[in-house]
């Protein structure tokens, strides 16, 4: 099991502007009569490019990563039951390969990012 990430195209603010978006899923390599096929397991977020270094959007990313809860898988099993197949050394190793690609925030840019949040909505806390 191990992370995917696909750069796809995404339309700008500005007409005709064209930016790109990371998405990332959670795959599982299995082989297929004999050939190697990877199976989606879950979507894990999604962030832009031109907002990777803003710690507001990073921090959107995370909190989402945990509030969708997405290491539960979107897959059934045979049996019909959903798979939660994911446990703690697995969980960490999935974390590693995102945090190197989108870094988690730190502590003060979280709470830099909850008082901007904060002062837009007038006060009152971030969800």
């Amino acid at each position: 099991m191990y992370v995917r990430w696909k750069r796809r195209p995404v339309k700008g603010r500005r007409r005709g502007e064209t930016d790109h978006a990371l998405d990332a899923t959670l795959v599982v390599a299995e082989r297929v009569n004999g050939k190697p096929r990877q199976r989606f397991v879950s979507h894990l977020g999604r962030i832009r490019e031109a907002e990777l270094d803003k710690p507001w959007a990073r921090v959107r990313f995370w909190r989402d990563l945990e509030t969708r809860n997405g290491y539960r898988s979107s897959v059934a099993s045979p049996d019909r039951r959903r798979l939660d197949l994911v446990d703690a050394a697995v969980r960490e190793r999935i974390e590693v390969a995102l945090a190197a690609r989108v870094p988690k925030p730190t502590p003060e840019e979280v709470e830099a990012a909850d008082a901007e949040l904060r002062a837009l909505l007038g006060g009152s806390p971030p969800p």
